[in-house]
């Protein structure tokens, strides 16, 4: 007795040229890079924080006292680079915000120049969009920061 034999299905006619697949893994390489980026960013700046204030682990801060932390929080992309140049953990911290903050953007890029590529207009269009739209909220955003920005503070007091 022998089991029947499935045919194979018929080929599909929409699979997906090669470009395709190349431009999906770009993207999704862009992607893992960058959360894997922001999240060692992140847990780098947490490590370096908790080294140097071994006090929080078992400390509790009012809420009054959180928020006087402000006027000393890297604001500017300087000083972020300022905080992570003194082996501060907030400027890593902030620096893995902003890298999972710009991922989108570069996926949006990289989504142009590939729609371009396979001479795609309207997905190009609908990417360009998402990139303005992407970019506005950037402007509204930077345009609603505190005026108000301390001087970092020196090497030795903060982290």
């Amino acid at each position: 007795m022998t089991l029947p034999t499935v045919p194979p299905p018929p080929p599909s006619s929409t699979a997906e040229p090669p470009v395709v697949r190349h431009v999906e893994i770009a993207i999704s390489y862009i992607l893992r890079v960058g959360v894997i980026l922001s999240l060692s960013l992140i847990i780098l700046g947490i490590a370096i924080t908790h080294v140097r204030h071994p006090e929080f682990r078992t400390e509790t801060m009012p809420l009054e006292a959180a928020s006087k932390v402000a006027p000393i929080f890297p604001y500017t992309t300087a000083d972020t680079l300022n905080y992570m140049e003194h082996f501060r953990g907030r400027g890593f911290v902030v620096a893995g915000i902003l890298v999972l903050i710009f991922i989108p953007v570069a996926s949006t890029i990289a989504s142009i120049f590939a729609y371009a590529r396979l001479k795609d207009r309207a997905f190009v269009l609908i990417s360009v969009g998402i990139l303005l739209v992407l970019l506005v909220g950037f402007v509204i955003g930077h345009l609603q920061t505190p005026t108000h920005r301390g001087p970092p503070p020196p090497p030795t007091t903060e982290p």
